[in-house]
C-alpha cells in the first residue's frame, strides 16, 4: 500500500462519518493507537535484533524468528571472542552467525515504512467496528 492510497483510504473513512462528533471519536481512537515509522525505524535500529520491532506492529511470528536469530548472532559472536581470546582460529567463524540479523535489520530499514502502513490501516478498519 503506497502512502498516497493509505492517505486516501483514513480520510475516505473519516469523511464517511455522519457527525463531528463520530470524527472526533474516531480520530481519539485511531491516533491513540497508530504507530510512527519514525519510531519503528528507532526500534529497529536499536532492538530489531531483539525483533521488537516486529512484535510492535503485532507481528509475532516474524518478532520471534527475528529474536531467535538475534540470539544466536549474541551466542556466536560471545562463542567466537572467547575462541579468539583463547587462540584458536576457528573462532572467527563464529562471527558469521551475525551476519543474517544485520542483514535483516538493514533490510528491515526499507520495509518499516510499508509495514506500519498496512498496520495502521488495518486500524482503521479495527476502530471503524
Amino acid at each position: 500500500m503506497t502512502e498516497n492510497e493509505f492517505l486516501r483510504k483514513l480520510f475516505d473513512e473519516r469523511d464517511a462519518l455522519p457527525t463531528d462528533n463520530d470524527r472526533e471519536a474516531f480520530d481519539w481512537a485511531y491516533f491513540q493507537q497508530m504507530k510512527n515509522p519514525v519510531i519503528q525505524y528507532g526500534y529497529n535500529y536499536f532492538l530489531g535484533w531483539l525483533g521488537i520491532d516486529k512484535f510492535t506492529l503485532e507481528n509475532a511470528k516474524d518478532g520471534f524468528l527475528k529474536l531467535a536469530a538475534g540470539i544466536m548472532s549474541i551466542i556466536g559472536f560471545i562463542a567466537g571472542v572467547i575462541m579468539l581470546e583463547e587462540g584458536h582460529d576457528a573462532g572467527g567463524f563464529l562471527f558469521l552467525l551475525a551476519v543474517p540479523i544485520i542483514v535483516w535489520v538493514i533490510v528491515d530499514f526499507f520495509l518499516t515504512p510499508g509495514a506500519t502502513r498496512e498496520y495502521n490501516a488495518k486500524l482503521i478498519d479495527d476502530v471503524q467496528e
